[in-house]
Order: structure tokens, then C-alpha cells, then sequence
């Protein structure tokens, strides 16, 4: 019995070829398999499907992985907003970063790190468009 992984692109593509060979028994079923095959591949505009196919599925992933990066990005300014409201000080009162020096240090070193990933995503991003 002919059969592939039920979710390789070959599979998709190769399915009614194979599906055909099945039919086929007795004499001479080997030739004819062979046949079906050798012309399913050359008249079924299969390579240019497959690439198609290919491209679909690699935009589908790469979209999710952006997604993915957005959202942990989206997360990270989110943190960020949070942390500067917690050192901004009301009227009156001293400012955080003087009460607590090494806050404002380690507030400052995540942002210089924030500020570096997002330069490389926004490079990254753009070799990609490219």
C-alpha cells in the first residue's frame, strides 16, 4: 500500500497519484505504477506546487513567529511603562532613582538591553523584507 505522512507536502501533492497506483494489480502493475507516477510528477505542474505550498507554510511560520516577538516586545515596553512610573516621583516627594540607587541602575541597563533588541528585531525584520 502506497501511503506517506499524512502532513508532508509531498504527501498532499503526490495523492492522487497515489491513490491511482493503488488501483492498479496483476501483470504489469508495476510498469503502470511507475508510469502513473513518472506522469502524475511531469504533468501536474508538481514542482511549482510545491513550492507554492512551501511558501505558504514558511510565511504562516514566519508570521507566527513575529507574532510571537510582538507580543514578548509588546510584554517588555508594557514592564518598562510600569518601571518608570515607579521611579517618577509625585510633587514633593524625592524621585526613586535617588531613593533607591541600584533600582534606577538595573532600570537603566533594562533599558539599554530593550533598546538592543529591538534595534536587532527592527534589523532582523528588515533583512527579511529585503
Amino acid at each position: 500500500m502506497l501511503h506517506g505522512h499524512p502532513s508532508s507536502f509531498i504527501s498532499g501533492l503526490m495523492h492522487s497519484a497515489y491513490i491511482s497506483c493503488q488501483n492498479e494489480f496483476g501483470n504489469g502493475s508495476d510498469r503502470r505504477r511507475k508510469t502513473i507516477i513518472r506522469n502524475h510528477l511531469q504533468d501536474s505542474r508538481f514542482f511549482p506546487k510545491h513550492a507554492h505550498v512551501t511558501r505558504v507554510e514558511y510565511n504562516k511560520v514566519l508570521s507566527e513567529c513575529f507574532d510571537t516577538l510582538q507580543g514578548r516586545v509588546n510584554q517588555e515596553i508594557e514592564s518598562l511603562i510600569r518601571d518608570f512610573h515607579s521611579v517618577v516621583a509625585d510633587e514633593g516627594q524625592i524621585h526613586e532613582a535617588q531613593q533607591a540607587p541600584e533600582l534606577a541602575w538595573a532600570l537603566g541597563e533594562r533599558v539599554e538591553r530593550t533598546e538592543g533588541a529591538l534595534n536587532k528585531t527592527y534589523r532582523v525584520l528588515k533583512e527579511l523584507r529585503n
